[in-house]
Order: structure tokens, then sequence, then C-alpha cells
């Protein structure tokens, strides 16, 4: 039976199935960035930084949700003993 990579491919001589080996594979799938086109690269950039914005939107989120839940709680409450 042949050795093969966490990709299934067979093993070679030079390979020894680590993660060098593994990520030679993945870094095939990745276009290089000389030979993409304008508009590819301007779709990336703006992929980019649409994931960028949402994951520190995420964090903040994250961070303050107990203060946020506390001020709609009081808000109701002002609300509640503020009616006439």
């Amino acid at each position: 039976m042949k050795a093969v990579t966490l990709t299934g491919l067979p093993m070679t001589k030079k390979d020894s199935g680590g993660t060098v080996a593994y990520l030679s594979v993945l870094m095939a799938l990745i276009p290089r960035w000389q030979y993409m086109s304008e508009k590819s690269k301007a779709i990336v950039k703006s992929v980019a930084g649409t994931a960028a914005v949402l994951l520190i939107g995420l964090v903040l989120l994250r961070a303050f949700f107990g203060w946020i839940v506390l001020a709609v709680i009081i808000w109701a409450v002002w609300k509640v003993l503020n009616r006439k």
C-alpha cells in the first residue's frame, strides 16, 4: 500500500507528508495576485473589507452585549414608569 498525504495524493520521495506538503497543495488552489484581472482584485478587496468590518462588528457586539441588554431593560422600565 502506498503512503498518501493528508489530501489523499500519493507521497513522493521528497514529500514528508507534513504541513508543508499540505500547504503546497492548498497554495496551488489560491490564484496568484499578479495573474488576476483588475476586476477580480477589486472583488477580493471588497470581500476582504466586508469580512473585516463584520468581524470587528461581531467582536464589539460580543464585548458590549451585556451593556446593551442592561440598557434595553433600563429603557423598558423607564417607559413603563413614565406612562400616564
